[in-house]
């Protein structure tokens, strides 16, 4: 019912190549609308931010991207095992923003560590959801000023 409800009939072609060329178009959008529902989260690219693993000594490793659910870095060769479970501490040009925050990898490419939060405090939840929302606006407003200057050029 779902199905029907998101391609409604009208739009359907009855026969021929109409029919074939909808039904691959059909396969794309369902395939770019389930890649897109495997995001539970809204990510920022945080390029400013490092992450310490406190199982490695206090290794720091570059932020790729970090959402209110989870955090990537990129771990620069260093091997994660998905299930391990780390203590990280979030840093913003040298002065630590989020401390504790403990995580369990889920994925480790070959250059980028992906991980979720597991167990957060209330007050490290609302920590992230602030900096997530701060990072989103600067993104927001630096591709809405850059347009403006496209479009005045």
């Amino acid at each position: 019912m779902t199905f029907l409800r998101l391609f409604p009939e009208k739009e359907r072609p009855k026969s021929g190549a109409d029919r074939a060329e909808y039904i691959q178009n059909l396969k794309a959008t369902v395939a770019e609308r389930s890649k897109r529902a495997e995001r539970r989260a809204f990510r920022v690219r945080v390029p400013e931010m490092t992450v310490w693993v406190k199982e490695l000594g206090g290794k720091e490793f570059p932020i790729r991207d970090l959402s209110v659910l989870g955090i990537g870095f990129v771990h620069g060769g260093t091997k994660f095992e998905p299930g391990m479970t780390l203590t990280l501490s979030m840093h913003e040009e040298g002065k630590p923003l989020l401390l504790g925050v403990v995580a369990r990898v889920v994925r480790c490419d070959a250059d980028v560590s992906g991980c979720e939060f597991v167990g957060l405090e209330g007050f490290q939840e609302n920590f992230l959801s602030k900096i997530v929302l701060e990072k989103q606006k600067r993104q927001v407003h630096s591709v809405r000023k850059n347009a403006i200057k496209r479009a005045v050029m």
